[in-house]
């Protein structure tokens, strides 16, 4: 079974590698990134924030500089590819400290199932962003001060741990805010040393001072807090994790409940399998924790009361937020080693692979590995970026008219946009809630309020809007449109992933991206806008590397009238033809521009013709297409 477990272990791996290895589908990178870049820069740490416009002079306190530093230094030594690749490494090399930890108490298949379980319990996480490096540090300080079972005769921490600890929370905390979990668990395990002293559980044979434990505990404590006081920010972090994250998180819970049902939309990135598993683990760790509970006052439990302290932590934390869930694998790893040293399990020898292969199935089901399957079946897997998921395109397109200005855009958009476009342009915010506590509500609001969105983009000075194509407004999914689109915005570009519209009066901007389009070939009208089916007749080759159009309209508009009309020789009912099948997608523009084609190309009684011309911008299109085809007959 050795050869299944390496197996196993291998095939965990290589799925979590792939996920890092592929085109960046974090969000928060991409914030983390900027902040390096300018701090490699500058050579210091910023007190308020640049990539914004709505910031201010808010105080700036990066919880995070030591990763971004060390992000950004790598993507400078091998762009995104480096990113990439480091990304992929470190997984793996997290997954290797999961199997090692595991090999410490279960043979090599029950700990290759470890190593899938946790997989499966980071699904949310697979991402690189800080928390990867911390995790390592949890690991760390479990493996060397949390004593495992009473059989190892470890009985409190030495002076190598103390300093042990105190050094890893001073390099963890130049990482992550989460180096609070040093302090947090050093006093998680002081109190329950305490309590054990005080009521005489685990008294020492030799006579000696029962309270010996505790005072190493104790000591542990201060080992713990004092190297997370040992960075540039000394007090901060403890603020910011204790404290800080109130308004963010009263937010959150409003707009984005950390807990919600499997119905509800804002269920995402969870699915059903991801949920049964978490349920499932919350369910068999409170049981695990009640039962030595009870063996605990009984005297009979095998475990020390200080790792009993520690599973508690990891469950309330777990429960506490998302972020943490994946702590709720140190007390399935007690579970697990009770299994694997039952009669049962040990004749069912297919029960650790079952277990395994299940955890990595329910991995691979969930986002980001859906994601880099996604690009990897559609030959887009070398990319830097999905192209699902950021506006690329949009991204581009301002990038080579040199845009300068204030952006509006969703949320999660912020952080890439900053990193593609500043010091250029500005973001309306990004991922750090902290810094923009009192901006989210805004951006929320405006989206989609539009009286309210006119008075904020008036109010900000916002010069162009990045947004999603498509948004998801009470179950329904809509085309989302600024306020009074096409007289105060412009829509200067679109793809499947987003759409581009620049304000009317920044004419510096709209005639570099009319000279743009010409330089591509492609007609641009400021007053139409920019139209997809243009682009694709015009500049297919161009309009696909783009993705200007989504994969079902391309679908449904490909045919014979598409290869003539990129010819030059379609007829009027080619133009219509494509005119009905744009707008049977969803595409006015197009199908208006492809109805303006038909009319240039049809031999039409002029006042039928004069018409349909006075309609072609405003009209009802199916009034209009009923029109054309009779007249065409």
């Amino acid at each position: 079974m050795s050869r299944a477990g390496w197996g196993l272990f291998v095939l965990a791996v290589l799925v979590v590698a792939a996920t890092l290895g592929g085109p960046v589908l974090s969000g928060d990178l991409w914030w983390h990134l900027s902040s390096g870049r300018w701090m490699l820069d500058q050579g210091a740490l910023p007190k308020v924030d640049p990539f914004s416009f709505t910031a201010g002079d808010t105080p700036w306190i990066l919880q995070e500089y030591g990763s971004q530093i060390l992000f950004a230094w790598i993507e400078g030594l091998g762009g995104m590819l480096g990113i990439r690749v480091f990304g992929a490494l470190v997984a793996a090399a997290l997954l290797a400290c999961v199997l090692v930890r595991a090999r410490r108490e279960l043979e090599v298949v029950w700990a290759a199932a470890a190593a899938a379980l946790f997989a499966g319990l980071f699904a949310l996480k697979w991402e690189l962003r800080p928390h990867l490096l911390s995790a390592f540090f949890v690991l760390g300080f479990e493996a060397l001060v949390v004593p495992r079972a009473r059989a190892t005769g470890r009985t409190a921490p030495t002076t190598v741990h103390l300093i042990g600890v105190a050094l890893g929370a001073c390099l963890w905390v130049q990482l992550h805010a989460e180096a609070m979990f040093a302090p947090i668990f050093a006093l998680g395990l002081l109190l329950a040393s305490a309590f054990g002293a005080a009521i005489g559980i685990d008294r020492p044979s030799d006579g000696s001072n029962r309270w010996k434990r505790p005072t190493s505990y104790l000591l542990l404590f201060g080992a713990a807090l004092t190297g997370t006081l040992l960075s540039p920010l000394g007090i901060e972090p403890h603020r910011y994790a204790l404290f800080g994250r109130s308004v963010p998180r009263q937010y959150i819970e409003e707009w984005f409940p950390g807990w919600v049902s499997p119905g509800d939309p804002r269920f995402a990135p969870f699915n059903l399998a991801l949920f049964g598993l978490v349920t499932v683990g919350f369910v068999v760790t409170l049981g695990l924790a009640l039962f030595h509970a009870v063996a605990l006052m009984r005297r009979r439990t095998q475990l020390p009361v200080e790792r009993l302290a520690f599973l508690a932590i990891c469950l309330v934390m777990a429960f506490e937020a998302r972020r943490f869930l994946w702590l709720l694998w140190f007390p399935l790893l007690e579970v697990l080693v009770l299994l694997a040293r039952t009669g049962t399990a040990r004749r069912v020898r297919i029960a650790p692979l079952a277990l395994g292969l299940g955890a990595l199935a329910i991995l691979v089901s969930t986002h980001y590995p859906r994601g880099a399957w996604r690009n990897l079946v559609a030959g887009r897997f070398h990319e830097a970026t999905d192209r699902e998921l950021f506006p690329v395109g949009s991204a581009d397109v301002l990038e080579e008219i040199e845009f300068r200005g204030n952006l509006y855009h969703p949320y999660e958009w912020g952080g890439y946009l900053g990193a593609r476009l500043w010091p250029n342009a500005r973001v309306f915010l990004d991922a750090r809630t902290v810094l923009f506590e009192e901006i989210i509500p805004e951006r929320w609001l405006a989206e989609r309020d539009p009286a309210y969105g006119r008075q904020v983009f008036e109010r900000r000075d916002v010069s162009a809007i990045v947004f999603k194509r498509l948004v998801n407004r009470d179950g329904r999914t809509v085309a989302w449109r600024p306020p009074n689109p096409d007289v105060d915005w412009i829509r200067g570009y679109a793809d499947s992933a987003g759409v581009l519209w620049i304000r009317q009066d920044r004419a510096n901007s709209l005639k570099a991206l009319e000279q743009y389009f010409a330089t591509l070939g492609i007609p641009f009208d400021v007053q139409t806008g920019f139209v997809e089916l243009a682009a694709w007749v015009a500049n297919p080759d161009w309009a696909e590397r783009a993705r200007v159009l989504p994969e079902v309209v391309a679908k449904s508009l490909a045919g014979e009238a598409l290869s003539r009309a990129r010819s030059g020789t379609a007829s009027a009912m080619d133009w219509l033809e494509l005119s009905e099948r744009a707008f049977a997608v969803r595409m006015g523009r197009s199908a208006r521009f492809a109805m303006g084609r038909a009319l240039d190309s049809a031999a039409l009684p002029p006042a039928t013709r004069d018409k349909l011309r006075a309609q072609l911008t405003e009209g009802p299109v199916p009034e209009m297409l009923a029109i054309l085809r009779q007249a065409l007959g």
